[in-house]
């Protein structure tokens, strides 16, 4: 029964978030009654009235002269009240409102009288900074400006849900707003659409020092703070290969003239004997640490839930589950791995990082709420008198409806109650965000729940940054005449959540805010205790008010020290990275802009010096002090427009902040040619120890879009320059099919993944591994990869 209550508890929360709340209740007049701020009388526009024994009082003619801004937003019925950095946004008929996101209740709520907010005075005064007192004498109100009121994030916590009826609160705003943006996308009303945004692509943060530079006689992956580790398809111990390949862990001995595999860990979809569950899982992540191999991935199990014979009247019931699973391997038997821990977290896999023997994780879970809408009108403690026992006694419902971790090992799941779930209050959403630190020594895992969700992650080996993206509408959308919808307006944020990392615990420190919007991980990086922000405000479209470029310097409070702003107007950041005192920047809408900003002065970030040259880079890398390697694109004019072409290299030398130049630069192909580092670092394989380079590359040669081959390239480098030394492929006459001008490469012979082990190089695709020498590029053996 108890698993039951929180079933339908969750449920009554999902059935009622659209339920309107209206009053019906009786309103008076409040006889004469004044107010004073600070002893001044204070003009009133409406006179105040009695509902619920509390004296009301009208919104705007009061608050407007304490200062604040009051907004009514006529779709949404919402009205939204600003005060310095302070937000409170309430509705009519509702004693539930937020502050900075944060949910409070009044004890009677707000009303409209004659077209006029009107609100219970004290509740929205102390939530705004001022002191109220009620004089019985003379009936005055008088309010004082006392000392501005602390969230619980500035206390280093986060509010906690609480129960589901705050639940329903909070995601009833959420969704309200939701509603609102949706319909001016889709133009039902007479107002905006909403231009879409690049989302931010989870990848890694930079790092002040070269990365990739293997230690030990062999590479490892390219990641972007020195000593955190990241998850990828293809590790190596120095003597072993470890690969994710078409969903299985591949295990082969690096024998150079003769590798080998020696064992294979398989994940695939299972259906169990009755077919009424299906279980698909998918690996995505490795991880090797001292004899122990993590793999990371998705798990989504769906079906009906059973129905008696008796009831079979009831049809079946759908639902589905996400979970990430994390198995640790003991692999110091390299031809007999053995499961050691096999643990679930509820939801996808967002981002991972291993420091040493820690290891952490964030997932998302959504809500999937169709699959127990049927019982939505039962009370939370009452069981439906229809509802068949075995669906109490056999369906996971707790596992659709509230976050769990689930230990196969054991047997025990854990299921977070709603106390026991805090949420942030700038991103409540209909989804759990959990995160998770994990000891691999030992011991129980630290998972920590929260409504809502991440977009970027960025992890040091002390502390992890979760970044998300806010949108503040205005409530007057600007008319396009070029456009067929209308365009609202909005200030675009992005929220931050700084989180501490120690021993294997996550712990919640300080919450912040800049303008703008991430591109990816690369935006953010941690020195000498400041966070560094790159943001890009606006959209390049948007002639009336063009996109800029900013970075922002935060302290270990989260607060700006210093502000760089209006770069590149009318552009978007393509890549960051930060090195210790300096930081650059690449830009692009018709040329890039290479920025060297100067943050030795964390207060006074400034622009030392720029470069305009044709192409982007999408993902620069730190060689030197001086040097920096830049991969991306060249650009071709082709009638009267700026495409992209060539996969293009640039070596910038930055001796001369103030003049910047491209040192070197290579162009691979033409338009079509592709590689995934434009858009995954770990696909770079670098190391100046060795005095190599070497990523995955798909090229087009004579004709447009038609590819000529498939591979990697190398090259030799060093601190200052790169040298171009072949080509690898593990493609053959019998892999490549021809017709006409156009070949088709099978892309299970597409090399992924390049790494080196003493003198030799190691090509992974997901067919087999391939070993070259390095110093003459001759094939010494292979491997293939069973399916």
């Amino acid at each position: 029964m108890k698993k039951l209550a929180v079933l339908l508890a969750w449920t009554l929360v999902l059935s009622s978030l659209g339920a309107a709340v209206v009053p019906g209740s009786r309103v008076e007049a409040a006889g004469a009654l004044a107010i004073y701020l600070d002893g001044a009388l204070l003009p009133q526009e409406v006179a105040p009235v009695l509902h619920k024994d509390r004296t009301l009082v009208g919104l705007r003619g009061v608050f407007e002269h304490l200062g604040a801004t009051v907004d009514w937003n006529r779709e949404t019925r919402q009205v939204i009240v600003r005060m310095g950095d302070r937000e409170l946004l309430l509705e009519p008929g509702n004693p539930d409102f937020l502050v900075d996101g944060e949910l409070r209740r009044m004890d009677t709520e707000p009303l409209l009288v004659q077209d006029r907010t009107m609100v219970p005075i004290r509740f929205i005064a102390e939530n705004l900074g001022y002191e109220v007192s009620w004089n019985a004498g003379d009936k005055s109100i008088h309010l004082q400006k006392g000392q501005a009121p602390q969230d619980t994030q500035s206390l280093g916590e986060l509010p906690v849900v609480g129960s589901p009826e705050a639940l329903k609160a909070l995601l009833a705003y959420s969704q309200k707003l939701d509603d609102y943006a949706g319909s001016r996308f889709f133009g039902l009303e007479p107002a905006a659409t909403m231009d879409g945004t690049e989302s931010a692509s989870d990848t890694a943060a930079g790092a002040p020092a070269p990365e990739g530079k293997g230690g030990g006689g062999h590479s490892e992956t390219n990641v972007q703070v020195e000593g955190v580790d990241e998850g990828d398809v293809v590790k190596t111990d120095g003597t072993h290969i470890y690969t994710l390949q078409n969903n299985k862990v591949y295990i082969l001995e690096a024998v150079p003239g003769a590798p080998k595999v020696v064992a294979t860990l398989a994940f695939g979809d299972e259906i169990s004997p009755d077919k009424a569950v299906t279980v698909n899982r998918n690996a995505t992540d490795l991880y090797i640490q001292d004899g122990k191999l993590l793999v990371v991935g998705s798990k989504y199990q769906y079906g009906l839930y059973p129905v008696p014979a008796p009831e079979a009247r009831i049809l079946p019931v759908p639902y589905g589950m996400d979970t990430t699973f994390v198995q640790v391997y003991d692999v110091r038997d390299k031809a007999n791995p053995v499961l050691a821990r096999d643990l679930e977290f509820s939801g996808y896999p967002v981002s991972s990082r291993l420091v040493g023997d820690k290891f952490y994780m964030v997932t998302n879970q959504s809500f999937r709420h169709y699959g127990i809408m049927p019982y939505v009108d039962v009370a939370v403690e009452d069981k439906p008198a229809d509802l068949p026992e075995a669906m109490e006694a056999e369906a996971p419902m707790e596992a659709m409806a509230m976050p769990v971790m689930i230990d196969n090992g054991s047997g025990e799941t854990k299921v977070f109650g709603f106390d026991e779930i805090r949420y942030f209050p700038d991103n409540v959403e209909p989804s759990y965000l959990l995160a998770i630190g994990l000891d691999l020594t030992g011991g129980e895992a630290d998972v920590n729940a929260y409504l809502g969700s991440a977009e970027t992650v960025y992890a040091s080996k002390t502390g992890m940054v979760l970044g998300f993206t806010r949108y503040r509408y205005s409530l007057e959308p600007v008319v396009d005449p070029d456009r067929f919808l209308y365009r609202p307006t909005y200030e675009m944020t992005t929220t931050l959540y700084k989180f501490a990392l120690e021993d294997g615990k996550v712990r919640f420190v300080e919450k912040g805010s800049v303008p703008g919007r991430l591109l990816n991980q690369f935006s953010l990086d941690e020195h000498e205790g400041n966070l560094r922000v790159a943001t890009t405000v606006g959209q390049m479209w948007n002639t009336a008010d063009p996109s800029s470029n900013n970075v922002y310097i935060l302290d270990e409070g989260l607060e700006r020290v210093g502000t760089l702003e209006g770069l590149a107007e009318g552009e978007r950041i393509y890549s960051t990275r930060f090195a210790g005192d300096r930081i650059y920047m690449v830009t692009f809408k018709e040329i890039d802009p290479f920025f060297v900003i100067d943050a030795a002065d964390p207060r006074n970030p400034k622009v030392l010096g720029y470069l305009k040259i044709p192409g982007f880079s999408s993902y620069m890398h730190l060689l030197d002090e001086n040097h920096i390697l830049g991969f991306g694109y060249d650009t071709v004019e082709r009638d009267g427009f700026t495409t992209r072409g060539g996969f293009k290299i640039s070596l910038f030398d930055v001796t001369d902040p103030m003049a910047p130049v491209e040192k070197d630069k290579e162009v691979i192909g033409r338009e079509g040619t592709y590689s995934e580092l434009d858009y995954n670092h770990k696909a770079l394989m670098i190391s100046l120890e060795k005095g190599l380079m070497a990523f995955p590359i798909s090229i087009v040669g004579r004709t447009p879009y038609v590819m000529d081959f498939a591979g990697a390239y190398v090259y030799d480098v060093d601190a200052d320059s790169f040298t171009y030394r072949g080509q690898l492929t593990h493609h053959t006459s019998g892999t490549v099919q021809s017709e006409r001008d156009y070949k088709y490469f099978d892309y299970q012979y597409n090399i992924g993944r390049i790494l080196y082990i003493g003198e030799h190089l190691y090509t992974i695709s997901p067919a087999k591994v391939q070993v070259n020498r390095i110093v003459d590029m001759q094939k010494t053996g292979e491997a293939a990869l069973p399916r």
